[in-house]
């Protein structure tokens, strides 16, 4: 993915830098500090979906499936789900079993585009490490984060030759995963890229976009034994933004019996205000690794079927915190 430091409307994320790490290091504190000056949001995350049927004969056992915002990220509150539609909706866990989705059941008529609004309210906050602390004590989801799985390949001797020299100069798990953190958000070098590669690909090249960033994060932390997984999220400003799909990659590490969000490039311009444990109300986290962010299938495989959805934010109110 590919992300702007001029917060524009693009469909990928990254993020351009220029400044020095020892700036950044200085900086960041500062950043930290000031978000208690910050403002909460209310949100609204509309994805407006098309589903066209080009065939001669309708599609009678058509269903679309759509993530539903993450309800339990310390950044955010999902306040509410609203939507019209004529058929039934069911809402179901993925497969990772962290999170849902809808799935709309409907009839397609030939030559016909079906058109369904479905809005996400949200409430957007800033947090840090003691308010992660203070939530309750969550699952870290057995072995799954611990294994190497696509973009995040933490049994790569790459990998592995890093994290041993982590380990032998960090003994706590806290500390261990900041390093893993510093380690992405220093020694890679930012580039945009076309397509996801994950943590092999930016460790041999030596950089990448947000997705390189968070993958060699969560898999040093992996390979060091810390329970790690990648995010995707919309990042936004000034309130409103439009999307085809989630334009930023960040990650979680499982410490201290909670789940931690770590951003590190966007921790590359300390202006963002992400970093590790704590960020600010410019983003909203859709979905986990192991979950889709939309997916459509009908009993008939017609191949005259094809759907669509488009991403539109918008904010609703501000609160002084």
């Amino acid at each position: 993915m590919i992300h702007f430091l001029q917060r524009l409307r693009v469909d990928r994320p990254g993020i351009l830098f220029g400044l020095a790490g020892l700036i950044l290091l200085v900086l960041a504190p500062l950043v930290s500090n000031a978000r208690a000056a910050s403002s909460a949001r209310r949100v609204a995350l509309t994805a407006l979906v098309s589903v066209e049927n080009s065939g001669d004969e309708p599609a009678s056992a058509y269903y679309f499936r759509l993530t539903v915002p993450v309800a339990d990220h310390p950044q955010q509150r999902l306040v509410g789900i609203d939507y019209a539609t004529e058929g039934p909706v069911a809402r179901k866990r993925h497969k990772n079993g962290l999170d849902e989705y809808l799935e709309f059941a409907m009839t397609v008529p030939a030559r016909s585009t079906i058109r369904r609004e479905v809005t996400f309210v949200l409430d957007v906050a800033p947090y840090d490490i003691p308010a992660v602390a203070a939530r309750a004590p969550e699952n870290a989801g057995g072995r799954h984060f611990l294994e190497p799985s696509p973009l995040v390949e933490s049994d790569a001797p790459e990998v592995r030759a890093i994290a041993r020299e982590l380990m032998a100069r960090h003994g706590t798990p806290d500390d261990r995963a900041r390093a893993a953190y510093d380690y992405s958000r220093t020694m890679l070098r930012f580039r945009n890229e076309a397509d996801n590669h994950g943590a092999v690909y930016a460790l041999q090249t030596g950089g990448g976009d947000c997705t390189e960033y968070a993958s060699v994060f969560a898999a040093l932390s992996r390979a060091m034994g810390i329970p790690a997984r990648l995010t995707a999220e919309f990042l936004f400003s000034r309130g409103e933004g439009s999307f085809g799909q989630p334009n930023h990659h960040a990650a979680e590490a499982f410490i201290g019996g909670r789940w931690l969000p770590v951003d590190p490039n966007l921790a590359l311009d300390p202006s963002f205000g992400y970093g590790y444990g704590f960020g600010g109300e410019d983003k909203i986290v859709l979905r986990r690794e192991g979950a889709w962010v939309w997916d459509s299938r009908s009993q008939t495989r017609s191949p005259n079927m094809k759907a669509r959805v488009r991403w539109s934010l918008r904010t609703l109110s501000t609160t002084a915190k």
